[in-house]
């Protein structure tokens, strides 16, 4: 399926103010729900899917400004990846990952 820039663009809108609405209306009992995980991984939350979304997208946003990994990121194999994401952000607050969610968004579009 090819895709041209300007569908790429709204869908991505598209797909964030789905999200955003979403994770907008949670109550502080929504974001601390455990989610089904293997017990060899992380014990994530809503809080710590978003938190991943969001450093993912962040890292699309790294590449397209042509911005190398931080150090400590190269190298990482998927499971380590998504392991440094959950240290970083497991004791952060709700509302701290939804600032940093729209402000990659933001960010990226600006992009």
């Amino acid at each position: 399926m090819h895709h041209n820039r300007e569908e790429l663009i709204e869908r991505t809108i598209r797909e964030f103010e789905l999200l955003d609405m979403l994770v907008g209306s949670l109550s502080k009992e929504d974001w601390e729900l455990p989610l089904k995980r293997p017990e060899s991984k992380d014990p994530w939350t809503v809080k710590d899917a978003l938190a991943h979304i969001t450093h993912w997208k962040a890292d699309i946003l790294r590449s397209i400004r042509g911005q190398r990994r931080p150090p400590e990121e190269r190298g990482l194999q998927e499971n380590e990846g998504n392991h440094l994401v959950y240290m970083r952000w497991r004791d952060r607050s709700p509302q701290e990952v939804l600032e940093w969610h729209r402000q990659v968004q933001e960010d990226l579009l600006i992009a």
